[in-house]
Parts: C-alpha cells; structure tokens; sequence
C-alpha cells in the first residue's frame, strides 16, 4: 500500500527527489470489488493481513489519482500486466496524468513479482532510475 503514500508525500515534502512505484494502489474505490475478505469482530482480513473495519472503510475511499499533476519529481512505475490485486489500468492511468519525467514499465510475475528473473529486472531497473535521478554509482 506504499505507492499511494508515497505519490501523496512526494506532493508535500520538497526533500524527495524521485519516485519508484511498484504495483501502486492508487485507487483503492476500485479495488474494494476485486479483493477477497472476510469481515469478523470488527476486523477486516486480507490473508495474513488485519484492518479495523472502520479503517478499511475509509481505505476503501482513498485515491491518489488526482494528485499526479501535482507529482514535481521524476517517477518510474513498474506494475505486472498479471497483476491479480491492482489492476495494471490504475498505473497505465496514473502514467497518462503525470506532468513530469516519467517511464513505465510493464512485467509479468503478479502482483509481487513472483519471478526470480523479473523480480531481478526490477532491482535493476530501479537502481538505474535512481543512479540516473539521485546520482551515485
């Protein structure tokens, strides 16, 4: 769930300097249909996962789509085109609104990257990203 916080702390802290999203959830409204859970004492479980109810609730109104105009930084995004927990739309749609440096990059392997050789295309990718944004070696 980092990707939407991160777009919403990029928005507000000058400090940060580049973005790496990896399977964001920017648009929770559009996955409350696409999870499974079960509801039990107040709780709300996603797996191995817990969340108050109440608070899924209002995890289930959040959205940082309209923020990527606001994104000053540049941004990568990588997101599986299998992904089977945030549909690849959300990144496609937040790629298509950002203002800035950007670049997008489409993988197979699932939500986590679930393949040893994508999952080593991604750390690859990253680190070049940010060698490229933030300098260094």
């Amino acid at each position: 769930m980092g990707g939407g916080v991160a777009v919403r702390v990029s928005t507000t802290l000058e400090e940060v300097k580049a973005l790496a999203l990896l399977s964001p959830a920017l648009d929770f409204t559009q996955l409350t249909s696409r999870i499974p859970f079960r509801l039990e004492k107040g709780y709300m479980y996603l797996g191995a996962l817990r969340l108050k109810a109440a608070n899924a609730v209002r995890l289930s109104k959040f959205s940082v789509m309209e923020l990527a105009p606001r994104v000053q930084v540049p941004t990568l995004i990588i997101h599986a085109v299998d992904d089977e927990i945030v549909p690849i739309d959300q990144a496609r749609r937040f790629y298509e609104r950002l203002e800035v440096e950007k670049r997008l990059i489409e993988v197979r392997g699932g939500h986590v990257f679930n393949d040893y050789h994508v999952r080593q295309r991604v750390l690859s990718e990253i680190a070049e990203w940010m060698k490229e944004h933030l300098g260094g070696r």
